[in-house]
């Protein structure tokens, strides 16, 4: 049980590791530091780390795209919404076109089109994604 109005919110302590990691997330674009690098940037224990993105993910603050990779939430945002567009013109898209859309390796290009599959704005048909209707 928990009260209706509850809210895990993080100590004045963790706001100088706060703003670093949202700076780190903010710089890496599309392609973000994922936590092992976030820990060796920030000094910070990889438990406390997790906590304060559990956090920052609760607040919609950061995106977490793969178990240990997190996007700055406008980041995020901005391919997840040329995705779509690409879909619209050419009825799909390859992992290959978005990354190149997005200017990353396949690895980050990869674990996007996975999440956007996961939150609905794509579907996997083969080696390609299409709008979910």
């Amino acid at each position: 049980m928990r009260a209706p109005g509850h809210r895990v919110v993080l100590g004045v302590g963790t706001r100088p590791l706060v703003a670093r990691i949202e700076q780190l997330l903010i710089e890496g674009r599309f392609t973000p530091p994922d936590v092992r690098q976030l820990e060796e940037a920030t000094g910070a224990p990889r438990k406390q780390l997790g906590e304060v993105l559990g956090v920052l993910e609760t607040e919609g603050r950061v995106v977490r795209v793969a178990p240990d990779l997190y996007y700055a939430r406008a980041e995020a945002t901005r391919p997840r919404r040329s995705s779509p567009s690409t879909c619209r013109v050419h009825g799909e898209i390859t992992a290959a076109a978005f990354r190149d859309l997005i200017g990353a390796s396949r690895k980050f290009a990869i674990a996007f089109l996975d999440w956007c599959d996961r939150t609905g704005v794509t579907v996997r048909v083969g080696d390609v994604r299409k709008l979910r209707r």
